[in-house]
């Protein structure tokens, strides 16, 4: 757990300092949690980095819109053709701030802030700090997705048009009467001077004309609504955002970062990834809605992708190990929404969300999903702990105690399901139910579950799961630690002695002293060989990460943890440039190329390399837990000094990849460079 030895933030924007195109900084921006939305909702990503392009905000499905200048008979369109290149003094979540010269002499000031899911505001300030008049135009643009056309009309200072989005985008079992039919309006504080459009282009022109010394600024809306929505409920999402002061867009942007700590980085770099990290994980945060009666997550705000959209998992959740730091009572608040979605049982479902609780029954049998939650809720009730003794953060001790006896009340009936619903032959070891591959977590491309069953989603049943019974240690060993916190220390003693007799059966059976590594093993015989449905023989002993989880969880011995970090620090396995992968580099079916989601035979999952960096520091291999540390944040920082995102996975080898983009667990990065920062302490 990080030591609070940081400075509250007095009211002024994140120590991020300005960053260039090539530094490592996170350039996409959604609505503040209070005024979000899920079903009307529009993210942006900020192309300020593209020398061939022109400064842009692009989105996944709704098109992009930006700026070109025209001084004198010079019309300046790409980044690269600007005097002096864009330059990113400040980013929030939901706002930049940024500074340019399009042409000699026009200094340029631009702050854009997304006010609500349905309207987002550009602020921009031209001054002329030449020796003579300045003439020329600001054009203002926007530009339909590929493939789409349609028209555009004059409305009142802009121009109205609209877009479609799959709904299967927002949800994969969206909401009914939702179309995915938007309206959307780009407008200006003033009329322009002049106007164009096509099929797939529409811009609004604006002249200046500027003396030395002097300035002028325009103001540009781009708002959204469904077209089932009122008629005037486009045009008052527009009006609101509009009318707002630069300084009150700031002021406000700026509020939730108040109550986060600010760990004092002397690196520029690690600064910058760790405060893109906490944005990361702010702008995936919705308020409550729809079933849910507090704030939750989604994968990702922009771009949107549905089985990304549909609500919490708890692996996910692991992201909250770091958004504490920056909100501690929005931390725990996601940790309820499973709370409430829990039944008399201790099952909750796979996924929770506002409009979907998925369960993905076979054979009568709903899936659960990765049990993190009591270990989850332990870690985010010590930051709101902390915090709060330090008088900072936005919670108090009351209200972290409370969330306590909650999260341990759930946590109790959770681990009680597990007991009785995921070991078939009652031999004490645990195997994953349900759909087992997805509740597993580790849903495509693992060559144990393929060769088990490709297309049987019970396949990972078959045996006694790794990974599975070192998270429920994990999960006794919170318990354990929250009961003696609430004072319960009979309740403390029980759950670490189960802690400690499942680690026993774990190190019986699961541990090949041959290879000196950790494997799954057969449910009928314990052994490291199992008959496949199709009656082949198979050898379960194939090193993946989740070799190394009896680390983190604690249950290995020291010689056994002295093995493990030899197989995890040799380059010809598992120690490769951008952290830990899925499958050792040596075995037949490692893939270290990532070309699309979900890949578990080799690709980078910064979460579960966050596992294994913390069971180096339980076992005191701190010098290997800082070079693991270094290479995940180099992995992240490499894309965002390319391409200003983080993602999914990463390649353990190489720069190129293809996973989901922007994905909530980037954020764990934080986390991270703060547990260095206490170990170099």
């Amino acid at each position: 757990m990080p030591t609070l030895l940081f400075f509250l933030l007095g009211g002024v924007l994140p120590p991020m300092g300005p960053a260039t195109a090539g530094d490592p900084v996170f350039t996409t921006y959604a609505a503040p949690l209070r005024r979000s939305e899920y079903l009307v909702d529009e993210g942006y990503h900020l192309r300020f980095y593209s020398l061939r392009e022109p400064l842009a905000l692009t989105t996944d499905a709704a098109g992009a819109w930006g700026l070109s200048f025209r001084a004198g008979e010079q019309t300046v369109h790409a980044v690269g053709d600007y005097a002096a290149p864009p330059r990113l003094e400040s980013s929030l979540s939901s706002l930049a701030r940024l500074s340019f010269q399009p042409a000699a002499g026009l200094d340029t000031r631009a702050t854009f802030a997304v006010w609500s899911s349905r309207a987002a505001v550009l602020v921009l300030t031209i001054r002329n700090v030449a020796d003579r008049p300045a003439r020329g135009s600001v054009i203002v643009w926007y530009r339909r997705p590929e493939g789409a056309r349609g028209p555009f009309e004059r409305s009142e200072r802009g121009l109205a048009f609209s877009h479609d989005e799959p709904p299967e985008k927002v949800s994969e079992t969206p909401p009914s009467g939702f179309s995915g039919r938007f309206r959307d309006l780009l407008a200006a504080d003033h009329d322009p001077d002049g106007a164009f459009s096509s099929d797939r282009e529409a811009s609004l022109r604006f002249a200046f004309d500027l003396a030395p010394g002097a300035r002028r600024r325009l103001r540009f809306v781009r708002a959204v609504a469904r077209e089932e929505d009122p008629p005037g409920r486009l045009a008052s999402a527009a009006k609101e955002a509009l009318h707002k002061s630069e300084e009150d867009l700031i002021e406000d942007a700026e509020r939730p970062y108040r109550v986060a700590w600010d760990p004092g980085l002397a690196d520029p770099t690690r600064r910058m990834i760790y405060w893109s990290a906490l944005n990361l994980a702010r702008q995936c945060m919705l308020p409550a809605e729809g079933r849910t009666r507090y704030n939750y997550y989604v994968f990702s705000r922009e771009p949107k992708w549905g089985w990304g959209h549909d609500g919490q998992v708890f692996h996910e959740s692991l992201s909250m190990l770091a958004y504490a730091f920056l909100d501690p009572a929005s931390a725990m608040d996601s940790q309820r929404v499973f709370i409430e979605a829990q039944d008399g049982t201790g099952y909750i479902p796979y996924r929770v969300g506002p409009y979907a609780v998925r369960t993905f029954p076979v054979d009568g049998e709903r899936t659960s999903s990765a049990p993190f939650f009591a270990w989850t809720s332990w870690e985010v009730y010590r930051a709101a702990r902390d915090l709060a003794r330090r008088g900072a953060g936005n919670a108090s001790l009351e209200q972290a105690r409370r969330f306590l006896k909650q999260a341990f009340g759930g946590g109790e009936s959770f681990a009680t399901f597990w007991r009785d619903h995921r070991d078939a032959d009652h031999d004490g070891l645990f195997e994953w139910g349900g759909n087992a591959v997805l509740e597993s977590v580790r849903d495509s491309q693992v060559p144990i579950w393929d060769l088990l069953g490709r297309d049987d989603p019970k396949a990972p049943s078959l045996v006694e799961a790794l990974d599975l019974n070192c998270m429920l240690v994990r999960e006794r060993r919170a318990l354990g630690d929250m009961a003696e916190e609430l004072g319960e220390t009979e309740s403390a003693v029980r759950w670490r002695r189960r802690a400690d007799e499942l680690s026993a059966r774990i190190n019986a059976a699961m541990w090949d002293p041959q290879t000196r590594f950790y494997y799954n093993v057969d449910r009928a015989t314990n052994g490291f060989t199992v008959t496949t449905p199709a009656g082949a023989t198979l050898d379960l002993r194939r090193k993946e990460i989740i070799g190394f989880l009896p680390l983190w969880a604690g249950v290995a011995t020291v010689e056994q943890a002295r093995a493990l970090v030899e197989h995890l620090t040799s380059p010809a396995e598992f120690w490769r440039r951008f952290g830990v992968p899925t499958l050792a580099a040596d075995d037949p079916a490692y893939e270290p190329r990532v070309t699309r989601c979900c890949q578990w035979n080799g690709a980078v999952w910064l979460e579960w390399n966050y596992l294994v960096f913390d069971g180096l520091r339980r076992y005191g291999y701190r010098r290997e837990a800082r070079e693991l540390g270094e290479r995940m944040i180099e992995a992240a920082a490499a894309q965002l000094r390319r391409n200003h995102r983080f993602w999914e996975s990463y390649s353990p080898d190489d720069e190129k990849l293809g996973s989901p983009m922007n994905y909530i667990w980037g954020s764990i990065l934080a986390r991270v460079i703060l547990d260095l920062q206490e170990e170099g302490r």
